[in-house]
């Protein structure tokens, strides 16, 4: 898959500028900007409806969470 190549990318980039509080993941069926997509390209933005996929969120503020230790 296209984003794992992607995503191991700047995975590696991070690395080398010192950054080693990386988690990368992929969300099948969601485009870059974490809606649900078809096709997944450019030009399908303007037919999707929804903004960000539900469960999105959470799995960031998780991360977050865990980062900074603040999680409940």
């Amino acid at each position: 898959m296209i984003s794992d190549i992607n995503l191991k990318g700047w995975e590696n980039g991070l690395k080398q500028a010192g950054n080693n509080k990386i988690t990368t993941r992929s969300f099948e069926g969601l485009n870059h900007l974490f809606q649900p997509c078809k096709a997944c390209t450019v030009p399908e933005y303007g037919q999707l409806t929804e903004t960000i996929s539900p469960g999105v969120p959470d799995v960031i503020t998780d991360w977050m969470q865990q980062q900074t230790g603040t999680r409940k």
